[in-house]
């Protein structure tokens, strides 16, 4: 990669583009086969919280406002009659009138995952794409459980510490 960019500064530009192309294609490589050796085979279930509450889409800002801005996390799955339609937090409902229903303020977009998931790709590349801080699990049609992105970073920290130990 760095022979082909140094020969592509006198030579062709095309080819330093390419050697560069490797180098941080190397480097990307490498930061995958780390994530994959820290994390190893664990799944979400290793990893989630059980759920403990659900709001309904039906229920109004009015009705879970203060409930949800109570809660730690200030977010929650939100389901109709009890099937996953997506996630919903304090900032989701900043503004919204005291009539408006969560099924229209929920982000459908959150991804569900299952507790079967690896948590890596799987889990990481939905937090990634999704811009959410917790995402929920579900299993059969129901919801079983959370999963924190402060939980899955932890794990890495911790796992990436051990490593460093043992080097």
């Amino acid at each position: 990669g760095y022979g082909m960019v140094v020969v592509g500064l006198f030579w062709n530009l095309w080819i330093t583009l390419v050697g560069m192309f490797i180098i941080v294609g190397g480097g990307a490589e490498r930061q995958v086969s780390l994530v994959r050796e820290l994390i190893g085979e664990r799944t979400v279930r290793d990893l989630m919280i059980p759920c403990g509450s659900l709001l309904e889409a039906s229920l109004t800002v009015g009705e879970t406002s203060e409930s949800l801005r109570a809660r730690p996390d200030q977010s929650t799955p939100v389901v109709d009659h009890g099937h996953y339609l997506g996630m919903v937090s304090a900032a989701d409902i900043e503004g919204a009138t005291a009539d408006q229903k969560l099924a229209r303020l929920a982000d459908k977009a959150a991804p569900l995952l299952r507790p079967d998931d690896d948590l890596y790709p799987d889990a990481i590349g939905a937090f990634q794409e999704s811009n959410r801080h917790q995402l929920a699990v579900g299993e059969g049609g129901a919801i079983v459980g959370l999963l924190y992105d402060a939980d899955v970073k932890s794990l890495l920290r911790r796992a990436e510490q051990m490593n460093r130990r043992n080097s």
